[in-house]
């Protein structure tokens, strides 16, 4: 019992996680389109796969409904086709090469991804 209690926290923070980016996603995009300027449809990167279900199931589960707040607002986000929310897998996460030690060919492949060369 206590793993599936760590699995709800772990969740319960991705999506709070997702809340938080998602707005501020919107209104960068908002700002974006109010200087004149052609924004794609932003996508949000989420690599925990009971977050991302969340979304894409319309029912409601008892071990969600404490945090039904955040799911109506990114799931309306969603359904409104403003944002969309994909996973991504750990071995592709971008933000690794800011917060992570790594091995130098993960590092290097990660730093291509974002544009990031060597001088």
């Amino acid at each position: 019992m206590k793993q599936n209690s760590q699995l709800l926290s772990t969740a319960e923070a991705e999506l709070s996680s997702l809340e938080s980016s998602s707005s501020q996603l919107v209104r960068l995009k908002q700002l974006i389109e109010e200087c004149g300027m052609i924004s794609d449809f932003p996508v949000l990167y989420c690599n925990n796969h009971s977050a991302i279900h969340c979304f894409q199931e319309p029912a409601r589960k008892s071990r969600t409904m404490h945090i039904d707040h955040k799911h109506n607002y990114i799931h309306e986000l969603v359904k409104e086709k403003l944002i969309a929310i994909e996973h991504v897998g750990t071995k592709a996460q971008l933000a690794d090469v800011f917060i992570k030690p790594l091995m130098s060919n993960k590092l290097c492949t990660l730093r291509m991804f974002i544009g990031m060369f060597e001088l």
